[in-house]
């Protein structure tokens, strides 16, 4: 029931900024459209007491979905209106800092609002011209020498290697003094990403 109340809107929601939905994969919608593909994980736990982690741990899962240029985590309204106050800044800087991954609303009309926009992960593909220009013999030729369409094949075709995500460099000591009179859960005290949020301006 309740997958249901979120896959419908979020169908039409894809099909509305031109994706074409491919395939339901468990909790999570795959697209394809003509600015790259999109994944959706839908958040089918009922409301927990443990909102915060609960969401939290959804954001984190979306890592496993690196192969998407785009990555949600669709959320009823009715769930999310409990997350207010001190934690909803952590949330949202979080997921699109740390997790890469944007948040839709799903009202009980069906509309879906994006409350986060998901950063693009990988670049829109373009397309590559490879230019040829005239050869120079050399005065010297060597015993064997790649052909220099072989080379140009071979860079174009080898994928990039893709950035490591990082955990910001903190003290310790500075860690526990920023994070200490938070009020937030255990598993996110003295997480590195609450000091450099506090800097921001963002208070727990």
């Amino acid at each position: 029931m309740l997958k249901q109340q979120l896959l419908t809107p979020v169908k039409r929601y894809l099909e509305a900024r031109g994706f074409k939905v491919e395939s339901v994969e468990g909790d999570t919608v795959v697209a394809r459209g003509a600015s790259g593909t999109v994944a959706v994980k839908l958040f089918l736990r009922e409301p927990p007491s443990e909102l915060f982690e609960a969401l939290w741990e959804a954001g984190s899962s979306c890592r496993d979905l690196a192969r998407f240029d785009e990555v949600y985590v669709a959320v009823r309204v009715s769930a999310l209106s409990r997350l207010v106050g001190k934690k909803m800044p952590i949330i949202r800087e979080v997921f699109r800092e740390y997790f890469r991954v944007g948040l839709l609303r799903v009202d009980d009309e069906g509309g879906v609002d994006e409350v986060i926009k998901a950063p693009r992960r990988t670049p829109v593909s373009e397309k590559i011209e490879i230019t040829p220009t005239p050869r120079v013999p050399p005065a010297h030729q060597p015993a064997y020498e790649v052909p220099r369409e072989v080379a140009v094949r071979k860079a174009v075709e080898e994928p990039a290697t893709p950035p490591v995500v990082q955990q910001p460099q903190v003290s310790d000591e500075r860690v526990r003094e920023e994070t200490a009179d938070t009020g937030l859960p255990d598993f996110v005290k003295g997480n590195p990403w609450l000091a450099v949020l506090s800097r921001r301006g963002v208070k727990p």
